[in-house]
């Protein structure tokens, strides 16, 4: 039986935060909402996420805070985090790619449909590569069941993870 698989929703308006909750929901993810930073930094670590979509600018601690310590204290370094705010400002983007933002969205520019796209061929592609890389995980025989990761896996040198491009 296949798990279900996890997403943080950190998001401090609520109405879009709750809508997100019901989407993701609906295409099968199990889902946990925290209105700020704090609350997430909190909350990962029991929930351990397969995902964790972040806004930027939110009360307590903000999302790049956030980005920081959930980096820090990853509870997988597979979770793939997807950052999304109304902030189109360059330093800000290139601030949450130093640390290790897996995308960065405008709100405006997507659709819900879209942001679940992403994030779950996000999450897809983490956990391929988790299964091939697990030690008591079956090879697939050529063409059965095998993953199409050869376009990630050939602009990749082998000192960067497959799935993220991080350097190990």
């Amino acid at each position: 039986m296949e798990t279900k698989k996890k997403i943080l929703i950190v998001e401090d308006q609520k109405s879009l935060a709750d809508m997100y909750k019901t989407r993701f929901e609906f295409w099968g993810y199990e889902v946990r909402l925290a209105y700020d930073g704090l609350s997430a930094v909190t909350v990962a670590p029991d929930f351990l996420p397969d995902a964790i979509l972040l806004d930027v600018m939110m009360p307590t601690m903000d999302g790049i805070e956030t980005l920081q310590v959930l980096r820090r204290n990853a509870p997988s370094v597979h979770t793939k985090i997807v950052v999304f705010s109304n902030l189109d400002d360059p330093k800000t983007v290139a601030k949450c790619k130093e640390f290790w933002a897996d995308e960065y969205v405008l709100k405006v520019s997507v659709t819900p449909g879209q942001i679940f796209n992403l994030v779950d061929d996000l999450v897809n592609r983490a956990k391929i590569v988790e299964e091939e890389a697990s030690p008591h995980s079956e090879s697939p025989q050529s063409g059965e069941g095998a993953s199409d990761l050869s376009e990630t896996a050939t602009d990749v040198s082998p000192d960067v993870c497959p799935c993220c491009k991080r350097p190990y």
